[in-house]
């Protein structure tokens, strides 16, 4: 509702006021911390847990570092989650500037609070110069309508929320201290339902729709527009069994994993610090695909989702892998052993290169714990060389991408092969494989015989400067 002629005009201009959210970088996570900590959540995975959108069978993962300080990432099975990533301050900075919805973020800075967030759902807030009741409570308000929802609010609501955060801090409203922690209460932290999701066409094609759920506008065209750059194959394949759902932030799609820790995460972490994720449904064959557009960063600061592209096309990789075959794509024969043939292949420091991908990889029979970590692996490679193939990485030095391509080289071929026959790959993503040194000639030799197509064959071949 807007604000009324009578209302403060100093109140009003505070909620243009608020400062973006500060830039931190990650602590370490070492992943051998992490894969005890697997350890013992796995002896607790046997509870099924319910949520207010699904039921899961687990909630699981372990984290990564792609050279980035990486928070968190990946569950076996169940949901997949995408986990907080961040630069050192110069590089987020660089990527910031350079985002295009970045520009949104700044025209709207007061969209959401600098609140500390806590993993009982509970929030802080320390008085910065400047800080008033009434902006107080518009923050309180704004983090409590969420993303999406950037309107202005009555004195009548600003004064029963600064009421509010008041009594819960037992203070009264007549001054607040520099430095001062307030606390902020629950009812404006967490949300009794999900948000209503509606249906959303691109744009630019309107047979691409996707669903959102309290997402701008313009960041739910977003991801409209990724999907629709999908191949046609692929997107075909999905739409019947996978939902793609742009969020304002998590609590819109289910606030009980606000508060959730992702399993094996760090302690502290919950969905709420992801920026994608996968999400099964017990008993069926439907899969969601979540990109939510603000996610907590791990000072708890709120932060707009910059690496919405990579996380759209890791995640859409799990869902292909769950259409292309029963039980996955990366838990076939034919994919295991090309996961085991680059495992053998790689030298120690290879190994150590991608720890995400290979620490502590044996043989183990079905159903065992180290059979469960194999499948986390191969399902976790599965989506990201479909990242890489889709032309989106975290790895932003050319020579890093190829590095971990031809870590991965039999695997990747094999994927490469196994999409070209169901015409999943475009002529531009094969250029711009080729870009990258991905594509061998070895590999376009196959490629010409799998698409009968001389002409394809030349153009690559000419491309890469084969003669």
């Amino acid at each position: 509702m807007a604000a009324t002629q009578q209302d403060n005009q100093g109140d009003v201009q505070a909620q243009k006021d608020q400062a973006d959210p500060d830039v931190t970088v990650a602590e370490p996570n070492p992943f051998a911390a992490q894969y005890a900590d697997y350890v013992s959540d796995f002896g607790k995975n046997s509870k099924t847990l319910t949520t207010s959108s699904a039921t899961y069978d687990s909630n699981d993962g372990f984290s990564i570092d792609f050279g980035h300080d990486h928070s968190g990432h990946a569950p076996a099975t169940g949901m997949d989650a995408q986990a907080t990533m961040t630069d050192t301050p110069k590089e987020r900075q660089t990527r910031v500037e350079h985002d295009e919805i970045a520009a949104l973020l700044r025209a709207n800075p007061d969209m959401l609070p600098d609140f500390t967030f806590k993993a009982n759902g509970s929030a802080e807030y320390t008085v910065q110069p400047g800080m008033t009741w009434s902006r107080l409570a518009i923050r309180a308000l704004r983090f409590q309508a969420g993303p999406g929802q950037e309107g202005t609010f009555t004195k009548d609501q600003r004064d029963a929320a600064q009421k509010a955060i008041a009594d819960y801090n037992g203070v009264t409203t007549d001054s607040l201290r520099i430095g001062q922690v307030i606390k902020i209460p629950p009812e404006f932290i967490m949300r009794a339902a999900p948000s209503r999701t509606k249906e959303v066409a691109f744009n630019g094609d309107s047979s691409v729709k996707v669903q959102s759920a309290n997402a701008t506008p313009e960041f739910t065209q977003h991801i409209a527009e990724l999907y629709s750059k999908l191949p046609p194959a692929m997107r075909n394949l999905l739409q019947g069994q996978t939902r793609v759902i742009v969020a304002g932030d998590i609590r819109d799609y289910d606030p009980t994993m606000f508060t959730q820790r992702p399993l094996a995460h760090p302690p502290g972490m919950t969905f709420a610090n992801v920026y994608g994720i996968h999400i099964t449904r017990d008993g069926s064959a439907q899969s969601d695909v979540l990109i939510p557009e603000w996610y907590r960063a791990p000072d708890g600061k709120v932060v707009r989702n910059e690496y919405y592209k990579y996380a759209f096309n890791h995640e859409i990789g799990h869902a292909l892998d769950r259409a292309l075959a029963p039980g996955g794509f990366s838990n076939t024969e034919q994919f295991i052993n090309a996961y085991q043939a680059d495992f053998n292949r790689m030298t120690p420091e290879q190994r150590a290169r991608w720890p995400y991908f290979t620490d502590g990889y044996v043989p183990g029979p079905p159903g065992s714990f180290t059979n469960y970590m194999n499948q986390a692996r191969q399902k976790e490679l599965f989506a990201e060389l479909n990242a890489e193939i889709l032309n989106t990485s975290l790895r932003d030095d050319p020579t890093e991408k190829k590095a971990f391509i031809d870590s991965f080289r039999t695997t990747f071929e094999h994927m490469v092969k196994i999409q070209a026959a169901r015409n999943m790959i475009t002529e531009d993503q094969y250029m711009k494989m080729i870009d990258n040194g991905f594509i061998t000639p070895r590999l376009i030799a196959e490629l010409q015989i799998i698409h009968r197509r001389g002409d394809l064959a030349d153009a690559m071949r000419f491309r890469a400067g084969i003669k």
